[in-house]
């Protein structure tokens, strides 16, 4: 299968003076990084990145979603950062269509409809809604997980183990 060697065209278009650090250099490493992701992604391997607060997971995970066009599992420890990644997607490329928040204040009915549905969406949701779904066999079984792990004291217990363990041990890409 061939590499993915050059960005895709949608990533040119996107608003990097919305970033909180638009530095060029950490800008085209994010860049590098999500090539490799969407690489990764390409193989049929779902992702796990692991860094610090602040190193970009989100930025280089929704660069990904956008690169590939598909429907994407983006797993974030907090309903307020599943919030906070959907804002942050919006300023990127100036709307949020296509994404979604699934939390536990959606009824499971109206979560089974939205895995269901055919768009291809990016979807943030917490590892605690996500498994309670897998336990009921309410998901989304033609999504690519894509977990951001972090040295956040919230994300340890948070489940993402199980996730990770349920999708196929996905490859863990670390960022420095």
């Amino acid at each position: 299968m061939a590499q993915i060697t050059t960005e895709p065209a949608i990533w040119s278009s996107l608003d990097w003076s919305q970033l909180y650090d638009n530095d060029p250099m950490r800008n085209m490493q994010r860049r590098q990084i999500a090539l490799e992701v969407l690489n990764q992604i390409k193989q049929g391997q779902h992702v796990a990145l692991d860094a610090k607060t602040g190193a970009g997971k989100a930025i280089i995970l929704i660069l990904a979603h956008l690169g590939l066009e598909l429907n994407t599992l983006f797993v974030v420890p907090t309903v307020e950062l599943a919030y906070q990644h959907q804002k942050l997607f919006q300023k990127l490329t100036g709307h949020h269509r296509g994404t979604l928040v699934m939390t536990g204040n959606k009824s499971p009915l109206k979560r089974t409809m939205l895995w269901h549905d055919d768009n291809p969406k990016l979807v943030f949701a917490t590892p605690h809604v996500i498994m309670n779904d897998i336990n009921k066999n309410n998901r989304c079984d033609h999504c690519y997980c894509l977990v951001a792990l972090s040295d956040h004291k919230k994300c340890c217990n948070c489940g993402n183990q199980q996730l990770i363990l349920f999708w196929s041990a996905p490859v863990k890409l670390r960022l420095c």
